[in-house]
């Protein structure tokens, strides 16, 4: 039989789904009218330069793409710097662009492989790639991307490893127990405000703002030393940070 015969027509194959690209126009046009979101691309454009921005987000993609996998250091607030060009730097954009690479060249012959890596790049793209941040990146960015290694994953655990074992299965039982596992313990960072922000101040003790919020949280259970060297961490880390030193003003007073 002619293999041709079966394939769809071109109109099918190339065909644009202009209802979708019509409310996507829609959605530009509302934040376009709206003076909220002019305000907030104004900041986001005046924060760094989109060359600072793209080198910046090479790393915080890296970043993201490890805590898919360090279990340990999830982070609510971890603060990333912003960086310019150096050996490190070239690297991770060198180590980018192959990902991106694999995942163009093998949509026709490794689909599945296609999918996992350009469905990460392609929902992390809105919050991740052009516009600045002030917060270079959060772990809550991954809840969507997240989808395209996780489902590769299992797509290779299903098709790659023998079908009539039981090692699939072994291998899918045992890390949705690590997971669960994984996710009560982060749940317990959750427990209070203090908790959650020793969490971050642990992982990431650079970070001015963890630290003023932690003071924060210290005083509002009266544990007024522990929030006045919170406080002062804070204004150490940046003297700037106008919150923290009102803080501890109010604290003193």
């Amino acid at each position: 039989e002619d293999q041709r015969a079966a394939s769809p027509p071109a109109s099918l194959r190339f065909k644009i789904p202009w209802a979708h690209l019509g409310i996507l126009a829609d959605g530009v046009m509302a934040a376009a009218l709206s003076p909220t979101y002019r305000h907030l691309l104004s900041v986001s454009l005046h924060t760094r330069s989109l060359s600072a921005n793209l080198l910046t987000q090479a790393d915080a993609t890296l970043y993201l793409l490890g805590q898919l996998v360090r279990l340990d250091r999830l982070n609510a607030d971890p603060a990333l710097p912003v960086l310019g060009w150096s050996l490190r730097v070239a690297l991770e954009v060198f180590l980018l662009l192959v990902l991106l690479a694999v995942g163009m060249l093998s949509i026709r012959r490794r689909p599945a492989l296609a999918f996992g890596i350009l469905w990460f790049f392609l929902f992390l793209a809105p919050t991740n790639s052009l516009l600045p941040r002030l917060d270079v990146a959060n772990d809550r960015q991954l809840y969507l991307p997240m989808l395209g290694p996780v489902w590769l994953l299992v797509w290779w655990v299903g098709h790659l490893l023998p079908r009539q074992s039981v090692v699939p299965l072994a291998i899918l039982a045992c890390g949705s127990l690590l997971l669960v596992g994984a996710t009560r313990h982060r749940n317990l960072v959750y427990a209070d405000e203090i908790t959650f922000w020793l969490d971050v101040t642990r992982k990431s003790p650079h970070n001015a703002r963890a630290f003023n919020n932690l003071g924060y949280a210290y005083a509002v259970q009266a544990r007024n030393a522990d929030a006045e060297r919170a406080f002062q961490r804070a204004l150490k880390l940046n003297p700037h940070n106008v919150r923290a030193g009102v803080n501890l003003r109010l604290l003193r007073e």
